[in-house]
């Protein structure tokens, strides 16, 4: 009974793993490589002509190319699609060409290919799937506008990819969909986007310049989280900036759109801005300090930027920004345009509250160097002792 029971195991093991291998027909290509297809059965599309690639091994080296269609049994099928786990670690694979039949490229379809350098991606695809091609090599590509959706972590850990080109009509970049594409310059989100995930662009180190496009509602956890940008603008449509959004990026000025509603721990925690400009005509509390909260939570703001920063806000607000959770941490905080002394009062009766070093500690007395005063109207101004 025993022998009985681990021969039916081994059996079962044995169609599990085979089952990856399962293909309809196989084809030649132009070049010579054989191609293993399945039966689209509604999968893809609902004719019953078309077809699509799918796994046989890992085995494909240099380029190939994917025909639209392919004879077999004296009929010719359409390729719809470049299936689940395709080409998965086709280590030797350095390019690959499919044509304007293809409409989707699944989950993994590229993922692994280590040494893949270039991919065309024609305006018939519109999804791209889950870690289409996660761990791959290549060095730019571009979205069409016929894509609806980048897929989770459909391009992370591209370590070489220098650019990428999103044409408008992209609905959604998933969840790190291009995370850890840390030779990434810069990227500009179209107008047709409307939610960028979390940690869209986590950790792409390189990543200096951002342009964000005027239909996005959501910015994500994370989203661009360790990137090197110096400034960033937050359009009007945003609602919410998640948390962590743009924590340690680089940033030394941000522009916040008047849409958002909603601003959460640590979204631009640990930068050293200079400026924060605030579009936002009713502010809301924001954290700002981990101890107010009972369950542990990162101030939106770093206290360098509380103390340091140039807060500009819309005119005919600043009382409200002064007496708002979060925002009334800003140190110093002006109205439109900063003149330089806007804000500060020179009557007899606006005396010193308290006194700060650059660092945000507190002064017991003047000290040398630049010291920031906190006066009884609120205001706060920079002297120089010497």
């Amino acid at each position: 009974m025993k022998h009985t029971t681990i021969c039916m195991l081994v059996v079962l093991m044995s169609i599990a793993s085979t089952k990856g291998f399962a293909y309809d027909f196989s084809v030649k290509n132009s070049d010579g490589k054989i191609i293993y297809y399945n039966y689209s059965n509604g999968r893809y599309s609902v004719s019953p002509d078309d077809v699509y690639v799918t796994y046989s091994s890992s085995s494909y080296s240099g380029s190939i190319n994917i025909p639209r269609y392919v004879t077999y049994n004296n009929k010719q099928w359409k390729v719809v699609a470049i299936g689940e786990q395709a080409f998965k670690d086709c280590k030797r694979l350095t390019s690959v060409h499919f044509y304007d039949t293809v409409t989707s490229i699944d989950n993994e379809a590229f993922a692994g290919c280590s040494e893949l350098k270039s991919v065309y991606i024609p305006n018939s695809v519109r999804q791209i799937g889950y870690k289409a091609f996660s761990y791959s090599r290549l060095g730019g590509v571009r979205i069409p506008s016929s894509v609806v959706s980048i897929g989770d972590s459909a391009f992370d850990h591209c370590v070489s990819m220098a650019s990428v080109t999103i044409e408008n009509g992209v609905k959604e970049i998933g969840d790190d969909a291009f995370s850890h594409c840390v030779s990434l310059r810069s990227v500009e989100i179209p107008n047709s986007v409307t939610s960028i995930r979390s940690g869209a662009f986590w950790r792409c180190e390189k990543l200096t310049s951002v342009t964000i496009g005027t239909s996005v509602t959501d910015i994500g956890i994370s989203a661009f989280c360790g990137c090197s940008l110096t400034s960033v603008t937050i359009p009007n449509s945003v609602t919410i900036i998640r948390m962590d959004a743009f924590a340690g990026s680089a940033l030394t000025s941000v522009t916040i759109g008047s849409g958002v509603t909603s601003i959460e721990s640590g979204a631009f925690d640990n930068n050293n801005l200079a400026t924060v400009i605030s579009k936002i005509e009713t502010p809301f509390a924001i954290p700002a300090e981990s101890s107010t909260s009972p369950v542990f939570c990162d101030p939106v703001f770093s206290d360098n930027s509380f103390m340091n920063a140039n807060l500009i806000v819309p005119k005919g607000t600043i009382d409200k920004y002064k007496t708002t959770e979060g925002w009334k941490n800003f140190v110093w905080i002006t109205e439109d345009i900063p003149s330089g002394v806007e804000g500060v009062k020179t009557d007899e009766d606006n005396t010193e509250v308290s006194r700060y070093t650059l660092d945000g500690k507190k002064l017991s007395e003047p000290q040398e160097g630049i010291n920031i005063i906190k006066m009884s109207d609120g205001t706060t101004k920079k002297v120089i002792v010497k």
